[in-house]
């Protein structure tokens, strides 16, 4: 079932950019163990600045072919957690 004006409340209850529903599908290859603390990495980036590239990489080198994959895939990530504070999002 496909929905054309599907809206999401962690987009201020807009669209989500065709670039993060691209990056959705590179995200589901990654294990919801993996996933939770891949997004542990990228709030510790958030509150400090940087991020353990080397940790990431190793979480994410079965799932994730190369180095532009996990850019994107923490760039996405760093979207949805930063929105969905911003957006007080709760589930």
């Amino acid at each position: 079932y496909f929905c054309p004006n599907m809206r999401f409340r962690f987009c201020g209850d807009l669209d989500a950019p065709d670039w993060l529903l691209a990056e959705i599908a590179v995200l589901s290859r990654i294990s919801s163990v993996r996933m939770k603390i891949l997004c542990k990495q990228v709030i510790a980036q958030m509150l400090t600045g940087t991020v353990d590239y080397e940790k990431v990489l190793k979480l994410t080198g079965e799932s994730l072919s190369n180095t532009s994959e996990v850019k994107a895939a923490i760039a996405a990530l760093h979207y949805i957690i930063a929105n969905a504070g911003k957006y007080d999002v709760d589930e």
